[in-house]
């Protein structure tokens, strides 16, 4: 059985880019499909992965973590990154988000204009605002600080009411707070439980120390709380800010409520403005990023590019196996190789079993980690054995040489949930088909 599974953004990105660039096909029994990477599958046959048919396919014995999708970089024009910015950006104001006129273009670039502005608060809020569909802003609350009842703290407020982080420095109200504080640990310990008792004993014991001394200003306990209540008393002479999380929950909420005429707002806006789309092509000679248009044809052109572990990232002993994992030449040779094929179940209990080949072998080497035995096995199928343990310094036994080969052959020949295949260069799929297809998804 032949399948590529896809999610419904994927599905209408493919019918947009008129194709489906170097697709990864999954090769099951039919009695375990494979069901992951997407809601939507869709089924080929044996022409998508005949090695020695028109497709050319490539078909290897288990997953290869081919490259990935290169990211996509989306540009607009400066007048119309403008007209956004003006459009949003007294919402963006209200909502208390700074720099926005930078973000809106570097969140378009980053994640395409259409999922960008479908994302914005500002965005959000500006549609609620358009169509007079209510939402709570909500604002921070002023957290006192505890001490603002201190008659201390009264006066001191009252004599540096023009400027209270003059507190800070303030001799005489150090003095005054200091004993009205202890005053209060001294009271409060009687009342706590012994834990609380016993670290309000050390405080007023720092504080004793201190007022005998006299070096209230440099206590950094007292200076703490003084901190504390200028901090209070600043809130207070201050509007309250926007309280963002609040805030933000109660305009998803309501987006929610108003989904489907929120996907039309934003789906207007972006099909009114041309995007410039490119992905990444390296960098020149001083260093700078290069970029190339996103078309189909440089796509392909990237996906080719060291496909065995071509992902990019470190899967373990999945990893491992991708590098020394076989390549069938024909459908005879998949369908003779068919009982590698396994369930879900089967293969995570085969993969717990490797694991430990892993451990095993890391205590071979007389290393400990498992990270250690996974690099020595990722150099040796690159390289050798001999290799591995040299770079990592480790004496070069032929018991050693011997177990690397021996988990390197089993994870040549370890059963797998399915057969990764490559197909031709891209898949065309008819826009007919794809709205067939996405509607018996949905």
């Amino acid at each position: 059985m032949v399948t590529h599974n896809l999610t419904e953004r994927n599905l209408l990105h493919a019918s947009k880019m008129d194709g489906i660039p170097m697709a990864s096909l999954a090769v099951t029994t039919k009695e375990n499909p494979l069901s992951s990477f997407g809601e939507i599958t869709l089924i080929g046959n044996r022409d998508h992965i005949d090695p020695e048919g028109s497709n050319k396919a490539k078909v290897f014995g288990s997953d290869i973590y081919s490259p990935r999708y290169p990211t996509i970089f989306s540009d607009i024009s400066k007048q119309d990154s403008d007209n956004l910015n003006k459009r949003f950006s007294g919402a963006a104001k209200e909502l208390e988000r700074h720099n926005y006129e930078y973000d809106i273009v570097e969140n378009i670039r980053k994640q395409g204009l259409e999922s960008a502005l479908h994302s914005d608060q500002a965005v959000m809020y500006q549609f609620l605002k358009d169509k007079k569909i209510p939402v709570e802003i909500v604002y921070k609350e002023v957290q006192p600080s505890g001490h603002e009842h201190y008659q201390s703290v009264k006066s001191a407020l009252q004599r540096h009411r023009d400027n209270v982080n003059g507190l800070m420095d303030d001799e005489l109200f150090y003095r005054e707070y200091a004993n009205e504080l202890l005053a209060n640990i001294q009271k409060n310990a009687q009342l706590n439980n012994k834990l609380e008792a016993n670290l309000a004993k050390r405080k007023a014991g720092e504080l004793e120390k201190a007022i005998k001394e006299g070096n209230l200003l440099r206590n950094h306990l007292l200076r703490s709380y003084v901190a504390s209540v200028i901090h209070y008393a600043n809130s207070k002479n201050k509007a309250p800010g926007v309280d963002s999380y609040r805030t933000g929950a109660n305009i998803r909420k309501a987006i929610e409520a108003n989904q489907a005429k929120f996907d039309e707002y934003v789906k207007s806006i972006a099909d009114a403005i041309p995007v410039n789309e490119n992905i990444y092509n390296g960098t020149d000679r001083q260093g700078r990023a290069m970029y190339q248009a996103h078309t189909l044809e440089n796509v392909v052109r990237k996906l080719k590019k060291d496909l065995r572990g071509g992902e990019g990232f470190s899967y373990g002993l999945g990893s491992v196996r991708s590098l020394v994992t076989p390549q069938f030449r024909s459908i005879q040779e998949i369908q003779k190789h068919k009982d590698r094929l396994v369930s879900h179940d089967d293969f995570k209990r085969i993969r717990d079993e490797m694991d430990n080949e892993v451990s095993a072998l890391s205590a071979k080497l007389g290393r400990d980690g498992l990270m250690l035995a996974l690099d020595v096995l990722d150099i040796a199928a690159t390289k050798s054995p001999v290799a591995a343990l040299e770079q990592f310094n480790i004496e070069k036994t032929p018991e050693r040489i011997a177990a690397i080969n021996e988990l390197l052959a089993k994870l040549e020949s370890m059963p797998t949930e399915y057969f990764e295949g490559k197909a031709k260069d891209i898949i065309s799929l008819s826009l007919a088909t794809l709205w067939a297809l996405l509607f018996r998804a949905i």
